[in-house]
């Protein structure tokens, strides 16, 4: 396979087409035609990524957040991300990433969030697609719900996550893996008992006080399902050598 072939293949199931305007999908680094034997998967791509994938013999590393977000003006080798870029090409590792496609394609990363935490008639929580909102076969406790969504989205002992208490009998739930917390007004407009997030600030919690719940359960555990997506389609599909990265882990230490 070749790099434009492991695009071609996710496109498939996540068309770029649906990638909202601002982001910047596909191809971040390398050539569409170098050929593909090995690729990591990751939510990002920093240098202890990059020699994860380097000590892998990786040719590819395929993320769900875009390594080039907004257009560069020099490439500094002093700087983080100039020194990443600098590795990544002597290195002869190419980069897709696959973003926003995946949040809001049908059977993405919101269905696959929705799925495991046993949502049922599942539908788009904007115009856009972005979030799912969808029923619990049976009401719950919001105690007892927020246990059942750590073990679920498997966050670690030690992880903090923020609660916003409002109803206590969850049944209608949304969701929006990842930085949902400026859609808060939308799960209390579309009738959810809980809203499961991350990144929530505090004026934007307020807004959900005595309307609905809200679990900030954070940007990363509510995205890593990403990897066992794509590592998922591409056992399925491919014979490459593929595996998840085992350095990347959560930007926050909970002290």
């Amino acid at each position: 396979m070749t790099v434009a072939d492991v695009i071609s293949l996710i496109d498939r199931y996540f068309p770029l087409s649906k990638a909202l305007a601002w982001d910047n999908s596909g191809l971040q680094i390398g050539s569409l035609n170098r050929k593909v034997k090995r690729a990591l998967i990751s939510l990002d791509i920093d240098i202890q990524i990059a020699r994860e994938a380097s000590t892998f013999s990786a040719d590819l590393v395929i993320t769900h957040h875009p390594l080039i977000m907004e257009g560069i003006k020099r490439i500094d080798t002093e700087n983080r991300q100039g020194k990443l870029i600098s590795y990544l090409v002597k290195k002869d590792i190419n980069v897709v990433s696959f973003h926003t496609n995946v949040d809001v394609a049908s059977g993405g990363l919101a269905d696959y969030v929705g799925n495991i935490i046993g949502l049922t008639e599942m539908i788009p929580l904007t115009e856009e697609g972005i979030g799912r909102i969808g029923m619990l076969s049976d009401p719950v406790t919001l105690n007892r719900f927020i246990k059942f969504i750590k073990k679920r989205l498997n966050i670690q002992k030690g992880h903090c996550i923020k609660v916003v208490p409002g109803k206590n009998r969850i049944h209608k739930v949304a969701i929006c893996p990842g930085s949902g917390g400026d859609l808060i007004d939308t799960a209390i407009e579309k009738g959810a008992d809980c809203y499961i997030t991350g990144d929530v600030k505090y004026h934007q919690a307020q807004k959900a006080k005595g309307k609905l719940s809200v679990i900030d359960a954070g940007h990363f555990y509510t995205e890593y399902p990403f990897c066992q997506i794509i590592h998922s389609i591409l056992s399925r599909e491919t014979r490459l050598d593929i595996k998840i990265s085992e350095k990347q882990k959560d930007l926050f230490q909970y002290i």
